[in-house]
């Protein structure tokens, strides 16, 4: 049971890692979203350094409050899944090689989903009714969808790189007999 508790464990780190890896990496954003000045703002906000800048409107700015708040949440469901791992949950190579797996594969459906699909479903599960923004508002100009599809390709890149990584330490832990750190 504890394994199996390791592998779910294991899965959430790898994405809420991924997530947080790729949201709070500014060179990534210089690279991805066109606006800098806004978005530096919107980082230092993200890290409680900053008001939202004024450019937004009230709609607007509630939804970027959402966002922080999903934001921090993925945070700490990453330090939490990490505490759990290093002090309660058995690591051994089981738990590795399913986690990586299970990873694998929860990209693989995201793929085949539409990626519409998957975002409107993701906004409406975290986000009240202020995400739809029309094409010529603030947020909209600045971040069109095409930011958070690349985004969305970084973050499964990135889950995908780490599970490759586990599912290969697995097997080489499994082929030299370690249990790596068990409880």
């Amino acid at each position: 049971m504890k394994t199996v508790l390791s592998i779910v464990v294991l899965v959430i780190f790898i994405f809420s890692f991924s997530i947080v890896l790729t949201a709070f990496n500014k060179p990534l954003a210089g690279v991805i979203i066109k606006e800098k000045t806004i978005t530096s703002q919107l980082f230092d906000f993200f890290k409680d350094k900053a008001q939202l800048p004024d450019v937004f409107n009230d709609k607007e700015k509630s939804h970027l409050v959402d966002v922080k708040k999903v934001l921090d949440l993925i945070f700490s469901v990453m330090l939490v899944s990490v505490l759990f791992l290093l002090v309660l949950l058995p690591l051994n190579s089981k738990a590795l090689f399913y986690a990586g797996i299970i990873s694998i594969l929860l990209v693989f459906l995201f793929a085949v989903v539409p990626w519409s699909f998957s975002f409107t479903l993701m906004h409406k599960v975290f986000f009240r009714e202020n995400w739809m923004f029309s094409p010529d508002s603030a947020l909209k100009s600045f971040y069109p969808d095409s930011v958070f599809y690349a985004y969305s390709i970084v973050i499964f890149s990135l889950v995908l790189l780490f599970s490759l990584f586990f599912v290969f330490l697995s097997t080489k832990l499994k082929k030299q007999g370690s249990i790596f750190w068990s409880r």
